[in-house]
């Protein structure tokens, strides 16, 4: 990469060459990472493919403009490459991809991290630039520039099917919905709609409409499962399932009463049932287990016999 840089930054442009990166590679070993370009006499006019691989860790820190991995783009292609964890600040024209483009492709890309004012991709696009296939989960900060989701600039910006996954200043594309706080034992599958999985975190682009499914890990008795998810559409269904269909990011809040083992518990009324000796003897369990059952309510439904458990948990 830094070879590249040099090369490029004296003047090598590589036009009509292809470079592919054949491993992920950690940029945490360089404090202030030059840029592959440095201006518009030495700007990479190649196709750079990554091969989707991940460039983690790229700092770029100080006074400079026109900074990213890519200084200044003219022409050029850049594909299939991750980057995380950027952390670009203090520079005016800044983007995760390319400080300044003077038209150019951006194909199947993604960037997360730190970027400081402009653009999530792009910090200045002069020409005309196309991005397609990529996505933005950068926390993009606005300074003194808008900041702006792709690209920033006066150039022509054409964007196809890329998302972006924070709202910031201006926005450029559409933005993903992310599901939080699904409790455990509940399960998501899709329905409709696509999910994309990007550095551990699962998005959903918008109206993606998916199931909720409680399994034999759910901590809570499933009846007294209650949903909240801001204004998307929360469905139960006959079958026990939930359906969410989302047109926002879904903050989830629910409430329900913890399971104690098989015990049945009446959602209605607020107690649950002792109907056998093995409720008995869950509820004992529960409670040899250090729980105190504050503000629970047991109710005995009806006569039991004891005389199975010879050996009564005491």
């Amino acid at each position: 990469m830094q070879k590249l840089a040099n090369d490029v930054n004296v003047g090598n442009t590589h036009y009509g060459k292809f470079f592919i990166v054949t491993a992920n590679i950690d940029l945490s070993g360089i404090a202030n990472w030059t840029p592959i370009g440095k201006g518009n006499s030495s700007s990479f006019t190649g196709t750079f493919g990554g091969d989707n691989h991940i460039i983690s860790n790229l700092t770029i820190t100080g006074e400079s403009n026109n900074v990213g991995l890519f200084g200044y783009v003219s022409g050029g292609m850049i594909k299939n490459i991750t980057l995380t964890d950027a952390n670009i600040s203090n520079n005016t024209s800044v983007g995760g991809i390319v400080g300044n483009s003077n038209s150019g492709t951006i194909e199947n890309c993604a960037v997360s991290g730190n970027i400081e004012k402009v653009g999530g991709f792009v910090g200045d696009n002069k020409g005309t630039l196309n991005i397609t296939d990529s996505l933005v989960a950068s926390n993009v900060i606005s300074a003194s520039q808008s900041a702006v989701t792709f690209a920033n600039g006066d150039g022509v910006c054409n964007i196809e099917n890329s998302y972006y996954a924070r709202t910031i200043d201006t926005v450029q594309g559409n933005e993903l919905c992310v599901v939080s706080n699904l409790p455990e034992g509940i399960t998501a599958e899709v329905l409709s709609g696509e999910e994309i999985v990007y550095n551990g975190t699962t998005y959903y682009k918008p109206s993606t409409t998916i199931k909720l499914t409680i399994t034999n890990d759910f901590k809570y008795a499933p009846d007294t499962l209650t949903f909240s998810a801001g204004d998307n559409e929360f469905v139960k269904n006959d079958d026990g399932t939930y359906t969410l269909t989302l047109k926002e990011s879904a903050d989830i809040s629910f409430d329900a009463q913890f399971k104690i083992g098989n015990l049945e518990y009446d959602a209605e009324n607020g107690y649950f049932k002792i109907k056998t000796v093995a409720d008995l003897q869950e509820l004992a369990a529960y409670v040899n287990d250090g729980h105190k059952c504050m503000n629970l309510t047991f109710k005995l439904m009806n006569d039991i016999d004891v005389s199975s458990a010879t050996d009564w948990v005491r």
